[in-house]
């Protein structure tokens, strides 16, 4: 049995070598890592067309304002909420409502960064 195991985990290892990069692998050519469309072509992540960091960060404020939404377990009443993120000059303005009902309480809430409109809901409750 113990011969099973063995070859089991040497096979296992030979096809987890054989994933690596092989002669056919494209790094520099019209797709690959430095070429047209690669990571610094004129696609790529350094190219006209690539990332950035403004786009990098795209979010990061709507993220803050949804964050910023609290709560109480306390209130069967329906609560609200509004709240505000601000990073790299973007901003963002959320607004939140929550209800208790019985041991669950629902929430949830919209925000909006830069005409982008994005929203969450969310379950908590109590053991």
């Amino acid at each position: 049995m113990r011969l099973v195991y063995i070859v089991l985990l040497m096979m296992v290892s030979i096809s987890a070598y054989a994933g690596g990069i092989h002669h056919h692998t494209v790094i520099q050519g019209e797709q690959g890592i430095q070429g047209e469309r690669g990571l610094t072509g004129a696609n790529g992540l350094n190219g006209k067309d690539g990332v950035n960091a403004s786009t990098l960060y795209k979010g990061v404020a709507a993220a803050l304002a949804s964050s910023q939404h609290n709560f109480g377990f306390y209130t069967p009443k329906t609560q609200w909420s509004i709240a505000g993120g601000q990073f790299d000059n973007e901003s963002a303005l959320s607004i939140g409502l929550g209800k208790r009902l019985g041991d669950v309480l629902i929430n949830g809430s919209v925000v909006n960064e830069s005409g982008e409109i994005g929203f969450g809901i969310g379950l908590s409750g109590r053991f």
